[in-house]
């Protein structure tokens, strides 16, 4: 599967000492596996897409962000590769003028959860 031929946030995360990287083809697909209880503990690094800085249907690797650091809009009408996905913006004010124009949830890098994911987002 080419992932860049989708629109949507994409992401990708590095294991071990950076020397395996895993590119997903959706924020979702990315938390979904980031969070699995086998994957946590050997993932040293997550990257998703700054949606302020990238247009929705085709996202730019120069725009990536630590998914740390990010704020994510769950259950918006925006649509990525698998569907739902989680909008990712590197500031807050970006994550609510999303909101306000797509609806949603903001949420951090923590409070996305298995069961948030599972239920389709809200």
């Amino acid at each position: 599967m080419v992932i860049t031929n989708f629109p949507g946030p994409k992401g990708e995360l590095f294991e071990g000492r950076k020397s395996h990287v895993r590119k997903f083809c959706s924020t979702r697909d990315l938390m979904s596996w980031y969070l699995q209880p086998e994957n946590k503990p050997n993932s040293k690094d997550v990257y998703v897409h700054d949606m302020s800085r990238s247009d929705w249907n085709s996202p730019s690797d120069e725009h990536m962000i630590k998914a740390e650091n990010a704020w994510f809009v769950a259950g918006s009408e925006m649509k990525g590769a698998m569907g739902t996905t989680l909008a990712s913006f590197a500031k807050k004010e970006q994550a609510e003028q999303f909101v306000a124009q797509h609806g949603g949830q903001i949420l951090t890098f923590g409070d996305i959860t298995m069961d948030i994911l599972n239920k389709g987002f809200m």
